[in-house]
């Protein structure tokens, strides 16, 4: 049988061949700070890769010393995947160093092929490229990547320090002969059925849970279904540090994890948990993630608890950390519930607005319509886009009572981007704004200069149209009547369909924005086209554009920093200590 790779990352092929012994691993991840996203790119948060590139793509990797004759590095490689097309049809990924993208010069380019799906990553590796149209880099240079002849998703680029024995696609870590010396493989037919089933039971949810021999894996299963081994798993002395589940499902599930328990399933004696949900196209091939493993000594019962539909060939112990390990699905879903003295409001109506108080309706009314038009949609306002603004008349904050504020919604992507990429902010006393319904996000944001919203709240992808969830953040005191303005921070092409706004007064929990600063010596201020940090203690800063796009992010230094050459408009910036403290500021930059 075909067994597919993903998340097999560089290190794996260390200790296979000298030829492996990379000397520098560039990670394409959003937490990378060096990556810079110029032209049709975006960081997949939810597989930890950058994806949606083109023939048009152009990524900055940061810089890269080669050394002052050119030779540090004898050879490239990178980890790339893709899910669609041909197999067999030559692709490329090409190199390039230079000041600027417009100055670069092609070093190298390697030829990469499909792979057995969108996230199924294989790595590619290629001696360095001589020839008229290459020229080998000196010294410290950045470095540039686009795509020729096709394109794919990117995980990682490595640069090795001596030449590639045999090109192309690289054997898995699990071919090498030293393998099985630090691993104990558990194969799926050593476990047993943990759970009660009756089989004569058409509603039992279990009965079709089971090992099949032909395909040497346990199949049919379902969410809660549990197997335990059969004999006890000798852990050793403590040695192991990995555990690697070999999976096969079709699709992919955003919230589906696999757990790994000894002696029996509690809390306290799970030893592993996976994100089993990638996105894979074959029950039967099997593709191994890698997680964590708790530190275990002697002999013990391992138990595996499903999360949901997922095929298990077999459990890898690895006493090294020989794979890329499985992240944690970047996509968390909230789903807060209201307590029952919160108030809702809800959008009834059709059109630009709708709602009749004497009819014990809300009267509502979209104040701009943004690029899609935004209108009532009977229950909800939908075709909404980034810079739309509804207002909510009326409101009866009354003595200050309500504390937080929960969004009922629904968005079909599955993912829209954090909290600062991606919210509702409610605002107050706006009465005297000359709103225009075609204004553009930029004219929205340059009318919100100087005024302060009263809550943020995250906006988040839901996966479908009727999947409604609900989100929460903190109120500011607010007392009687106003009318509440909600504008839509969206990313672009992405819309979300509010079904109810709660005002609560259970302070419950939230993870909108917190409206004050929370970093103690810390001033943030725009002066003219620059942006001054002035800080007491070292921050990591990310700088977004009002429509969430991330165009800066740094650590900055205790003391004054000074940030230039940003396009003038209206800028969000979330800055946070060593301790995790946060502080947000809006800032206009002229």
């Amino acid at each position: 049988m075909k067994k597919n790779t993903l998340l097999i990352g560089a290190l794996a092929l260390l200790g296979m061949n000298s030829a492996f012994a990379q000397d520098l691993v560039i990670e394409t991840m959003k937490g990378n700070e060096n990556i810079e996203l110029v032209t049709d790119a975006i960081f997949d948060v939810g597989y930890g890769n950058i994806g949606q590139t083109s023939t048009s793509t152009i990524i900055c990797l940061g810089e890269v010393d080669f050394g002052a004759d050119g030779n540090a590095y004898q050879a490239t490689g990178v980890e790339f995947a893709q899910g669609w097309g041909d197999f067999g049809v030559e692709r490329y990924v090409v190199l390039h160093a230079g000041n600027t993208f417009e100055e670069s010069v092609t070093f190298t380019e390697m030829t990469v092929d499909r792979t057995f799906g969108y996230h199924c990553f294989e790595t590619f590796a290629w001696n360095m490229k001589e020839g008229e149209e290459f020229e080998r880099p000196t010294g410290k240079q950045k470095v540039w990547l686009t795509f020729r002849e096709g394109n794919g998703n990117l995980r990682s680029v490595i640069f090795y320090k001596n030449t590639i024995a045999e090109e192309g696609m690289q054997p898995w870590i699990n071919e090498s002969p030293e393998y099985a010396d630090k691993a104990n493989i558990i194969y799926g037919d050593i476990f047993r059925v943990a759970v009660d089933v009756d089989p004569e039971n058409p509603d039992d949810p279990f009965k079709d849970c089971k090992y099949n021999e032909e395909t040497e894996c346990w199949g049919g299963v379902v969410k809660d279904f549990i197997v335990k081994s059969a004999e006890p798993i000798d852990f050793g002395e403590g040695e192991f540090q990995q555990l690697v589940a070999y999976i096969g499902h079709d699709g992919e599930r955003y919230k589906e994890y696999m757990e790994f328990y000894i002696d029996e399933v509690k809390p306290e004696n799970m030893i592993a948990r996976t994100w089993t949900g990638i996105n894979l196209q074959k029950w039967n091939d099997f593709t191994p993630v890698a997680t964590k493993l708790k530190e275990v000594k002697g002999s013990h019962y391992l138990f595996v608890k499903w999360g949901d539909a997922t095929n298990l060939h077999r459990i890898d112990l690895l006493k090294e950390n020989l794979w890329f390990e499985n992240p944690d699905c970047g996509v968390v879903y909230e789903d807060i519930a209201p307590s029952e003295n919160a108030v809702v409001f809800v959008t009834k109506g059709a059109g630009d607005e709708g709602g009749d108080w004497s009819q014990g309706d809300m009267e509502w009314e979209v104040i701009v319509k943004g690029g899609d038009g935004a209108r009532g949609e009977g229950s909800n306002i939908g075709y909404t886009s980034n810079g739309v603004v509804v207002a909510y008349y009326d409101i009866d904050f009354k003595d200050g009572d309500y504390k937080r504020v929960l969004i009922n919604h629904s968005c079909d992507k599955n993912y829209i981007g954090t909290i600062e990429e991606a919210n509702f902010s409610l605002y107050i006393d706006l009465d005297n704004i000359n709103w225009n319904s075609g204004s553009t996000p930029e004219d929205v944001q340059n009318a919100l200069a100087g005024h302060e919203p009263i809550a943020v709240v995250r906006a988040q992808g839901t996966g479908k149209w009727d999947t409604k969830m609900t989100t929460a953040a903190a109120l500011k005191e607010v007392k009687g009547e106003h009318t509440i303005y909600v504008v839509y921070n969206l990313p672009s092409s992405v819309g979300a369909n509010i079904y109810g706004l709660y005002l609560d007064p259970d302070a419950g929990t939230g993870t909108g924005l917190k409206p004050t600063t929370t970093i103690e010596g810390l001033n943030v201020y725009s002066v003219n086209s620059e942006i001054i940090v002035n800080a007491t203690e070292p921050v990591s800063v990310v700088i977004y554009t009002i429509s969430g796009m991330p165009v800066a992010n740094k650590i900055l230094p205790a003391g004054n920093t000074t940030i230039s050459n940003l396009p003038e408009g209206m800028y969000l910036l979330k800055a946070t200590n060593q301790n995790g403290a946060v502080s947000i500021s809006k800032l206009m930059v002229k």
